[in-house]
């Protein structure tokens, strides 16, 4: 009787390491290529090692949420994420925020209506990106290897013109292909 009840628990934990490895590769399926579907969200994290961020094809650049020392928040942000001091190249423009960092538990979310969409721990809308007007809804979000993130539409994906961009909208940096 002991040897069946220790082969079912085996047996079990098996099924259970299996079912993980399947959600953990459906998971990491979801964005290739840099391209991010509607619905995909990212949230700050104080623990690095478990914050996530969606990567261009190659690695070299990231969008997702960076912690500013010494002060005790996060930057919605896009870096260049293979060299040791992840420089910021762009950043969203927080607002209602004195800092214009936003907290732990801050959430951005990619949505078919609006876009990108960063709120804070309890919901509130603290940015947007700007969509324009009547140019249908986003169907997908992309980060390429030049460093800019754009919002695409189903018209626009095989064009690749985005409906908003990260190049369009700088902040503080100008990369090697941005043009004003």
């Amino acid at each position: 009787m002991g040897f069946l009840s220790c082969s079912i628990i085996h047996i079990f934990l098996v099924l259970q390491l299996q079912t993980l490895c399947v959600i953990l590769t459906v998971s990491s399926q979801n964005i290739i290529n840099g391209s991010i579907p509607v619905g995909e969200s990212l949230t700050a994290s104080e623990s690095q090692q478990f914050s996530s961020s969606w990567r261009s094809p190659s690695g070299d650049f990231a969008f997702g949420f960076r912690k500013i020392q010494p002060n005790d928040g996060f930057t919605l942000s896009i870096w260049f994420d293979k060299i040791p001091d992840k420089t910021i190249v762009w950043h969203a423009q927080a607002v209602n925020t004195t800092t214009g960092l936003v907290p732990a538990g801050s959430n951005v979310t990619l949505t078919a209506d609006r876009g990108l969409v960063l709120t804070d721990p309890r919901g509130q809308q603290l940015w947007s990106s700007s969509l324009p007007p009547s140019n249908g809804s986003v169907s997908q979000g992309r980060i390429n290897d030049a460093g800019n993130f754009g919002l695409l539409s189903e018209t626009t994906e095989d064009s690749g013109e985005f409906l908003w961009s990260s190049f369009a909208n700088p902040t503080d940096t100008l990369l090697p292909t941005q043009v004003l």
